[in-house]
């Protein structure tokens, strides 16, 4: 009785992951963040390209400043570590916000290109959907997302108004 009064006070219970370590869904990019070389983003009238060289990013054959730098590193890890909540294959892409996208982001390592296309966000509002050309199912992921893109838009808009 002794023995396993003390072993329910020493084992501890297993940890609930929170978070997006919770998110326990498909990877949407197979991809490891230092491996990454290229980043295009387009949306609307946005457009970026960041390449990422030995001294750092740059953008239109400029190096990338600090704020800019670290907002690149962060969608990088972003999608690296992306998971869906939901993966599954839609009859029509239009209803989705797909056909055509949204926004639509490339993600080049030394040795391929990945191309994803933003959708439309889902009835919650918490999610948005997004197609991996070339894949045949849709996922469903957070927002969190957009945040990391909305910050390198942001530091990209920020580098604008600063004089050099």
């Amino acid at each position: 009785m002794l023995g396993a009064a003390a072993l329910v006070l020493t084992v501890e219970p297993p940890t609930r992951p929170t978070g997006p370590q919770s998110v326990r869904g498909p990877r949407v990019l197979r991809v490891q963040p230092h491996r990454v070389r290229r980043l295009e983003l387009a949306g609307g009238t946005r457009r970026l390209v960041a390449v990422r060289a030995a001294g750092g990013w740059t953008l239109d054959g400029q190096p990338a400043d600090a704020g800019m730098a670290e907002a690149l590193d962060a969608l990088v890890q972003t999608l690296a570590t992306l998971r869906a909540l939901d993966a599954f294959r839609p009859g029509d892409r239009a209803a989705l916000g797909l056909n055509p996208p949204a926004a639509t982001l490339a993600v080049s390592t030394g040795t391929r290109e990945r191309r994803l296309a933003l959708g439309a966000p889902n009835a919650a509002g918490n999610a948005l959907y997004v197609a991996r050309a070339g894949h045949p199912r849709v996922f469903l992921v957070g927002t969190g997302m957009l945040s990391a893109i909305d910050r390198v838009f942001y530091q990209q808009d920020l580098a604008a108004k600063t004089p050099r």
